[in-house]
């Protein structure tokens, strides 16, 4: 079982808060709290997707990349990684299967 890191995300959660604070523009901030979360958990890469509280469909508001390409894009309620998780309210780990790009996925909820 991996121990905690208390310290670790005590820091992790103290640059966010400077990064909030940082900047009046809601765009950047959120840019800048994606890319240090996403330094600070190694992943290669992340995204912020917000339920859009007419359609109930979720919508990327940033991403660590190319944000134009998902700018047009929207998920249902249970539609793929993200969509399951809004409607589970749960976290998953995603983990890739064997060495090939199959572009099949393990999900394990944490």
């Amino acid at each position: 079982m991996n121990e905690i890191d208390y310290k670790k995300i005590f820091q992790l959660l103290l640059d966010a808060s400077k990064l909030i604070n940082s900047s009046f523009d809601l765009n950047k901030a959120l840019k800048n709290i994606l890319k240090a979360v996403s330094h600070s958990t190694n992943c290669e890469a992340a995204s912020l997707l917000l339920i859009n509280p007419n359609t109930k469909n979720l919508y990327f508001k940033t991403a660590s990349g190319n944000v134009a390409v998902l700018k047009n894009l929207s998920l249902k309620m249970g539609e793929g990684i993200a969509g399951w998780v809004a409607q589970h309210r749960k976290s998953l780990i995603v983990k890739p299967v064997g060495s090939a790009n199959t572009g099949k996925v393990l999900l394990s909820t944490t």
